[in-house]
């Protein structure tokens, strides 16, 4: 899910962990976000993200999906290909 995100990855577990009060924690390209039952959604989770992206002033680059529960960080096709031509 953060491979893009590369330095920040670390930076983003602990914002979720802030916010949503819930242990997030980094395992690899991945963060996993452990909520107790009834308490938060994957909606508040994506809006978390999103609002880190936003305060870290990278929002524009990358997108956000969601697939049965599962979140999904990827750059932009736009970012993609600029990093192809540098």
């Amino acid at each position: 899910m953060v491979a893009e995100l590369k330095d920040k990855a670390k930076d983003l577990a602990e914002f979720l962990t802030q916010k949503l009060g819930a242990k997030a924690e980094l395992l690899g390209d991945t963060i996993i976000v452990e909520q107790p039952a009834g308490k938060g959604s994957s909606s508040s989770v994506k809006t978390y993200i999103k609002r880190f992206l936003h305060l870290q002033g990278i929002r524009s680059q990358y997108k956000l999906t969601s697939l049965k529960g599962e979140l999904r960080l990827r750059l932009r096709r736009e970012e993609v290909e600029e990093q192809k031509e540098e």
